[in-house]
């Protein structure tokens, strides 16, 4: 009975620490949409290091699993208290009193109101993309398949999440661009950035070839290595997640989510194919399904 008391009170614990990160939600999206988002990262990493640091001591010395989750909760609440001090003390962010008619207040929040069910939609699609490979390897395989691919989709989502620093660092100055510049200059920066994300996924895809099986190898084992040809799948898959970055830069610097469709239909489209070619080829079916979605959908 307190073991299970006990994984309530955990439970809990992740549950308060996630929901308190969004406390500083807006206040890090002004920065960053302010071209600050260097401030962003130095708060959040800095506080992330502080904080693993801590927690890597209290387990060494206390191994006391509720102190290392109390750890993250106060490191959410500084940080929050940190963001909300450089907005209330910078001059960019003072608010000045403006007459605005009630009229032009409804649409404001209409508009807002709309773009958040646009955001929402495409976060759904998002996570149907990117998890139900885990659920349809989990029922077509086994669970040991799981932490193979597990383990392989590990080391690709460190190139997704350097990436997504790159892509929030230059976002708001790509918006400022679009402000500024006419649709040529738009255009020609447009094709730089594709040239440059082709380049990029081509370099990052053949170097991840040649070194992941040796990175797996060393990391956990040989037992846990993956067939080339599946290997090759997943870097297709790599490959496209990271030449589309650029038209995922210009729609989030303009606030374009009206293909509010597209990314759930990439969702059920990814999990039917996955789905049917699961059952008659295994794993590089789910990751076959994962490419033909991406494919007709996004590209």
């Amino acid at each position: 009975v307190n073991a299970v008391s006990h994984v309530f009170i955990y439970w809990a614990f992740f549950v308060i620490n996630t929901s308190l990160t969004y406390s500083y939600a807006k206040h890090s999206t002004l920065l960053t949409a302010n071209q600050q988002y260097s401030v962003v990262r130095k708060i959040q990493g800095g506080g992330k290091i502080l904080i693993i640091a801590l927690q890597i001591l209290l387990l060494v010395t206390t191994h006391n699993f509720l102190l290392y989750l109390l750890v993250e909760t106060i490191g959410v609440i500084v940080q929050y208290f940190i963001f909300k001090n450089i907005i209330n003390n910078d001059i960019h962010f003072k608010v000045v009193p403006q007459s605005i008619s009630d009229d032009e207040k409804t649409t404001l929040k209409n508009e807002l109101k709309i773009k958040i069910k646009n955001m929402f939609f495409h976060k759904i699609g998002g996570v149907l993309v990117l998890n139900t490979d885990y659920l349809l390897v989990s029922k077509f395989l086994n669970l040991s398949y799981v932490t193979i691919y597990g383990s392989y989709m590990m080391v690709f989502q460190v190139v997704t999440v350097l990436m997504s620093s790159f892509v929030n660092a230059i976002t708001a100055s790509v918006g400022n661009f679009l402000i500024n510049q006419n649709d040529d200059e738009v255009t020609s920066i447009a094709k730089q950035f594709n040239t440059v994300f082709i380049a990029l996924a081509t370099f990052i895809s053949l170097n991840m070839y040649f070194l992941v099986n040796d990175f797996i190898t060393s990391w956990i084992g040989e037992k846990f290595i993956l067939g080339n040809g599946i290997v090759i799948l997943m870097l297709v898959n790599v490959f496209i997640s990271v030449i589309r970055i650029p038209c995922d830069i210009f729609k989030n610097a303009t606030g374009f989510f009206g293909d509010v469709y597209y990314p759930l239909l990439e969702g059920v489209v990814n999990l039917f194919f996955s789905a049917l070619l699961a059952f008659y080829i295994g794993l590089p079916g789910i990751i076959i399904g994962t490419i033909i979605s991406n494919v007709l959908i996004t590209l």
